[in-house]
């Protein structure tokens, strides 16, 4: 019984300390910014911008080209985590095999197919699965998935 009482008062400060912690800092802070597409898919998100400037919100993700040939790329969309907004980010764009610039793609909806700037809040994270549907030179559709984790400035 002893023994109980003595460890018993160490787990309650230590999990009085981390309820403290919780409540006191922004835990999505410490969630690093990130663009994950598999590399083994020959695509590869190389950069990616965030502006959270009222009225001109936006978010470029640079996509590169690793397949060692042609493609053009048919969509690229995102779905936001709340499952409510679908963004369309751009329609046909081709990148060449030895394209060393890639292609940007922005929410903003320019030389997109329409404006994103609702799954844009300035001073949060946007988290969001990115889906790029591709056509190589023999015509071979692919859809890759990614994930998408930024922090939109303020």
């Amino acid at each position: 019984m002893e023994f109980l009482m003595t460890y018993g008062w160490a787990i309650l400060v230590v999990l009085v300390v981390i309820g403290a912690l919780t409540l006191f800092v922004d835990l999505d802070s410490l969630t690093p910014n990130t663009c994950n597409i598999p590399t083994s898919e020959g695509i590869i998100c190389e950069g990616w911008s965030a502006d959270g400037t009222l009225g001109s919100e936006s978010i470029s993700l640079k996509i590169k080209n690793s397949l060692g040939q042609d493609i053009d790329i048919d969509a690229v969309s995102s779905l936001v985590d709340d499952d409510n907004n679908i963004c369309t980010l751009a329609g046909l764009v081709a990148i060449a095999a030895d394209d060393s610039e890639g292609a940007i793609f922005n929410t903003d909806g320019v030389g997109g197919a329409g404006d994103c700037s609702d799954m844009i809040i300035a001073g949060q994270k946007t988290r969001a699965n990115i889906n790029i549907q591709i056509t190589d030179d023999d015509g071979f559709v692919k859809r890759i998935g990614g994930r998408v984790i930024i922090s939109i400035p303020e």
